[in-house]
């Protein structure tokens, strides 16, 4: 898991929703948001880039602080 910067927005009923991220230098575009859940450790977003490549992003709650848990765009897609 890695720490990334994001840039998200809110819609009227306070959902998050996000638009791009950084990772390792490169920004990824989120062209589609599919499921998202609450755990114990945060917001779990899975999003689509353009490529079509899934990418699952955890927002903790506790320090404000998004990271890429996994991300389907490398051979090593586990980033735990």
């Amino acid at each position: 898991m890695e720490e990334i910067e994001i840039t998200v927005r809110f819609d009227t009923e306070g959902n998050i929703l996000p638009l791009n991220f950084v990772w390792r230098m490169h920004t990824y575009k989120v062209a589609a948001i599919g499921r998202y859940w609450d755990a114990a450790d945060g917001r779990h977003i899975l999003v689509m880039d353009p490529r079509n490549q899934t990418h699952h992003l955890i927002f903790k709650t506790e320090t404000l602080k998004w990271y890429l848990f996994q991300s389907g765009n490398r051979s090593d897609t586990s980033l735990a």
